[in-house]
């Protein structure tokens, strides 16, 4: 009788193990869930042409009274978009007409003064497209709003040259954005490509050494 108390016994306290550590477990889990960042799916927008939109749309609706720190996310992401559309060229007169032209999203996404700027440092950049047989792109390695500010933002990216089979460092440049919100945008009232009214109120940029 004593070995089959024993191996009663011993049974129920392996039982009682096993319960105590799929309990911590379930705790722990638990925790960890709740302690790890969670993904945040941000509302976005689809279109063969995005500038244009001559199409219907299959798009998340769009709520413009995003919170503060989802609204940061989708101004960086536009402070992007700009920096890279101002030094984007490629030897194409018909897409350096839509980037730089008036449609474009260099203009959608400006104040008429600094579109105006833009444009006249371009030159006559559809007339140089035949000797400029090159492509410009940039690397963006920083973005950061200044201390204090929330639509004050200093952006830090490597410009790129690529021509004749070679891609050849250009630069480092600093460019210190200031935006703004122009509620007559802001929904899907006016503007398809720009639904929470972001514009540049704003462009300056400085040289800096190579990284």
């Amino acid at each position: 009788m004593k070995p089959m108390r024993f191996a009663v016994g011993a049974l129920r306290l392996w039982i009682g193990l096993t319960i105590v550590s799929m309990t911590v477990c379930v705790v722990l889990v638990i925790t960890l869930f709740n302690m790890a960042p969670r993904i945040q799916i941000l509302p976005q927008m689809f279109t063969k042409d995005v500038m244009s939109a001559n199409q219907f749309l299959e798009a998340t609706a769009i709520n413009p009274m995003v919170p503060i720190k989802e609204r940061k996310l989708i101004d960086e992401m536009f402070v992007r978009f700009y920096v890279e559309n101002r030094y984007f060229y490629v030897p194409d007169i018909p897409e350096l007409s839509y980037r730089y032209g008036g449609r474009g999203p260099i203009a959608r996404l400006s104040a008429p003064p600094v579109y105006a700027r833009f444009v006249k440092s371009k030159g006559n950049y559809l007339e140089n497209v035949q000797n400029n047989k090159g492509t410009v792109s940039v690397d963006i390695w920083r973005v950061a709003p200044w201390r204090g500010s929330n639509n004050l933002y200093s952006v830090d990216f490597d410009v790129y040259r690529f021509e004749d089979g070679r891609q050849a460092y250009a630069g480092t440049k600093r460019a210190t954005i200031k935006i703004g919100h122009n509620p007559r945008f802001i929904g899907w009232r006016q503007d398809f490509a720009n639904p929470y009214g972001f514009f540049v109120m704003s462009y300056d940029e400085t040289s800096l050494k190579k990284r």
